[in-house]
This record gives C-alpha cells, sequence and structure tokens, in this order.
C-alpha cells in the first residue's frame, strides 16, 4: 500500500509504503518513505523507516468528560 504521512505542520509530507506482517509473535506494520510526491519502490534504504507492533491489549481508558 503506497500513501502519504504528514507527521507535523509546516512539514513536507512523506510518501511512504505499508506492509502488514504476520509472524509467530504477532502482527506488525513497516512504514517505509522518503519526502515528496513519489514513492521510489527501488531505493535500498529510506530517511523515514519505522516497524509497529502489537505486544498486548490497550492500557489507557477514556475517562469521562466533566463539564
Amino acid at each position: 500500500m503506497v500513501g502519504r504521512l504528514e507527521l507535523a505542520a509546516e512539514t513536507q509530507p512523506y510518501s511512504v509504503s505499508a506492509e502488514l506482517q504476520q509472524g509467530q509473535q504477532g502482527r506488525r506494520m513497516l512504514l517505509k518513505g522518503q519526502s515528496g510526491d513519489q514513492f521510489q519502490p527501488w531505493r535500498r534504504t529510506y530517511p523515514f523507516m519505522a516497524a509497529l507492533a502489537r505486544v498486548g491489549d490497550a492500557q489507557c481508558r477514556m475517562d469521562a468528560k466533566v463539564s
């Protein structure tokens, strides 16, 4: 899957590729890309690389609004 990632306001967005993988330790999503409008899949390295993995159930909870 190829798309855009905007990390902060006033910064140039990244064109990124996202891959979902299922392994013995669970699922993970790999993101890689570079700044600009075109994703270049033939690159060997990318300025932006991240791996996101789920390690368990969510630990935070939504508190009731007080108004």
